[in-house]
């Protein structure tokens, strides 16, 4: 019979496991309060410095982080510049690396998670189709509102 089939023998007591595992959320590296604000900072404009479109950052009032930044790329070779660029820049200043980046092979939809920050790159269309921004708290007058400014600032640069 093999080992995992064994019944235990009569009388015998099964011990009880020293570890104890609590319910909950997995414990993430965080960043301290002050130096969350330079932390986001640097993500977007990382991906700002790769033309990334659409830069929305969310505060989450509770939930899986404490931020998510949003962004917009034209094709999978800008997110996959942009999402590089992030990871590259966060490591030089802040010695972090993300704990899971998924979606690479494909680059239609990016997700890093660096614990306290969640980034997604988006293509447009599928950033219109999962309107996150919605889902997660912003009103679309709030981001549409946002993304015409925005479009504006750029025609003046020109």
């Amino acid at each position: 019979m093999a080992e995992w089939n064994k019944k235990p023998r009569s009388g015998a007591r099964m011990q009880k496991s020293k570890v104890k595992i609590k319910p909950g959320r997995i414990k993430r590296e965080k960043t301290p309060g002050s130096s969350i604000l330079p932390f986001i900072g640097k993500i977007m404009s990382a991906a700002e410095e790769k033309q990334a479109a659409d830069i929305v950052k969310i505060r989450l009032k509770d939930g899986i982080a404490d931020y998510f930044i949003i962004l917009s790329c034209k094709n999978e070779r800008q997110i996959k510049s942009v999402v590089n660029e992030i990871e590259k820049q966060i490591r030089e200043q802040f010695s972090r690396k993300p704990f899971h980046i998924d979606g690479m092979p494909e680059c239609e939809w990016v997700v890093m998670d660096y614990g306290d920050v969640i980034v997604h790159a988006f293509l447009n269309d599928l950033r219109d189709l999962y309107d996150l921004e919605s889902l997660w708290g912003e009103k679309k007058d709030q981001i549409r509102k946002r993304r015409i400014r925005t479009a504006f600032d750029d025609e003046d640069e020109i």
